[in-house]
């Protein structure tokens, strides 16, 4: 067989080095290179040869790595797009229904998610959504509950001081006026006694209805306990409070049996038991009466407390009150007041005016004309006050005389001139025993001396005779002579006045009388 012979430059393909080799020429470099072909019997039949430009296959290598670079980047921007569509899809509204049940954790119940997908998601959010709105339904619910009076549909006791903290915070900072009433129902415990529980709750709950209507939007009415209520008036002045308390207190004038038309078992009761419903409002604003919560409630309650056993059915301000007002803390009033032994005796004091239908009212009538000498004497607020209780209580001395002298219209005898001339040391004796009203002792001991020494128990005279002893003789006087006497009629107050005027330096001291002058002429003058 005849070998094959390559053509053209056989040498090379003729080297024993079958491994391609680099070449340059003018051409360039070329990588070349020959494999030969046998056949079984092992001999070279054929030969391959290779020959390339470098510089095509660097270009082949420079193509194949940008396309395999831009496989790349397409593949991160394919995977970056479909990361963002699932986050979009699944991790955003999962982060919401996070960011949801934290706030509802919180307790914000106004959170809700806006989640509109129809998948499982959706379903959830819409179920999330439901239940906190549910939440919020229960939790209106229970609030309105435990603000709220079972009974009257009123504010409950406890409501009431907390709005009223809030009120009083904004009324502070933004130098607006706020107002306070405090409502007693005057003859309800007797309806409650006589005619039952059942008929008293009826009163209670159409007082309430009365008091919704009466009062405006802002207003805040509450049940503060038993048969008392109360009105925080936002945005108002004590005068314009005073006006909502008439009407309130004459919308009950209008109905004062408070019973429902179609009530036939207390309507039949009525027949046998005469009573209607009135009422004593006190009124006390912020600041001029108060700044502090308790201090604001105490100077309604010592305006209402005034107004009650003064004349009932009426409406009084705290600075109406005699010995109120100025720069002393109502709550100081106020304690002073209620505390168990001053109130003890003060009830012994009002059963001395009891006594005697004549004498009803005296003591608040010789404290009110007592505490108008103090003022137009310029006496400070503490000895206005001082003078005031000792007014009240100057006459309770006489709680164990009997009837028969008290009320005697006749001359009375050497004895019992003995025993109506003891009550001023009686009563010193009985007050003394309270250590809270030591500085009023002398008002009570010595309101019987005369300015010209020949007054009793002790022949005092000038101005030896405590100045509050002096007041009260003066206010004690006018009242009685003004007041009906089963013996005669009462004077005018021109009348009495000429009369005190005549008695100036033998029985009164004349600066009190001028001063009681002076005072009720400036009352005649605010209320013409």
């Amino acid at each position: 067989m005849e070998h094959f012979k390559p053509p053209g430059d056989k040498k090379r393909f003729q080297t024993r080095n079958r491994r391609p080799v680099i070449r340059h020429d003018k051409w360039g470099t070329w990588l070349s290179g020959y494999a030969p072909i046998k056949n079984q019997k092992g001999e070279t039949v054929a030969i391959v040869g290779l020959d390339m430009s470098v510089e095509q296959l660097f270009e082949s290598e420079k193509n194949i790595q940008l396309s395999a670079l831009l496989a790349i980047v397409a593949a991160l921007i394919w995977a970056t797009t479909l990361s963002l569509i699932l986050s979009s899809r699944i991790s955003k509204p999962i982060m919401q229904l996070t960011e949801a049940t934290l706030h509802i954790a919180e307790g914000n119940l106004d959170y809700s998610i806006t989640i509109d997908s129809k998948d499982e998601i959706g379903s959830l959010a819409s179920s999330l959504n439901r239940m906190v709105s549910s939440l919020r339904e229960s939790q209106t619910s229970l609030m309105q509950r435990a603000n709220t009076d079972g009974l009257t549909g009123l504010y409950n006791h406890r409501y009431y001081h907390e709005r009223l903290g809030q009120e009083l915070k904004r009324a502070l900072r933004y130098g607006r006026p706020l107002s306070l009433l405090m409502i007693d129902l005057d003859g309800f415990k007797a309806v409650n006694d006589n005619l039952g529980h059942p008929a008293g709750d009826t009163i209670l709950r159409n007082f309430a209805k009365i008091l919704s209507q009466e009062i405006r939007e802002i207003d805040v009415p509450a049940r503060y306990g038993g048969d008392e209520f109360a009105v925080i008036l936002p945005e108002t002045g004590v005068e314009e409070a005073t006006r909502i308390g008439e009407r309130i207190r004459a919308a009950v004038d209008r109905k004062p049996h408070l019973t429902d038309e179609d009530d036939k078992t207390t309507r039949k009761n009525m027949d046998n038991f005469e009573w209607k419903i009135t009422l004593s409002v006190g009124v006390a604003e912020c600041p001029t009466h108060a700044r502090q919560r308790d201090s604001l409630v105490s100077a309604a309650d010592i305006a209402m407390y005034h107004a009650k056993h003064v004349s009932q059915n009426a409406v009084c301000s705290y600075d109406r009150v005699p010995g109120a007002g100025g720069t002393m803390d109502p709550c100081r009033i106020y304690t002073f007041l209620q505390s168990a032994s001053v109130s003890t005796i003060a009830a012994l004091a009002a059963a001395v005016d009891a006594k005697d239908h004549y004498t009803h009212g005296h003591s608040e009538s010789v404290a009110r004309y007592s505490v108008g000498i103090a003022t137009e004497l310029r006496l400070s607020e503490e000895e206005k006050f001082n003078v005031r209780i000792a007014a009240l209580l100057h006459d309770v001395g006489k709680i164990g005389m009997p009837d028969t002298i008290l009320n005697n219209p006749g001359q009375l005898d050497p004895h019992e001139r003995d025993i109506i001339r003891s009550h001023p040391s009686v009563g010193e004796r009985i007050v003394k025993q309270v250590p809270q009203l030591q500085k009023i002792l002398p008002g009570i001991l010595y309101h019987h001396e005369r300015y010209d020494g020949t007054g009793y128990p002790c022949g005092l005279s000038s101005d030896k005779i405590p100045l509050a002893a002096r007041i009260i003789c003066v206010a004690d006087a006018f009242d009685a002579m003004t007041s009906n006497r089963p013996y005669r009629s009462a004077m005018s107050v021109d009348q009495a006045m000429e009369e005190l005027d005549s008695c100036k330096g033998s029985q009164f001291d004349p600066a009190c009388v001028d001063a009681l002058n002076r005072w009720i002429r400036s009352a005649e003058l605010q209320a013409a």
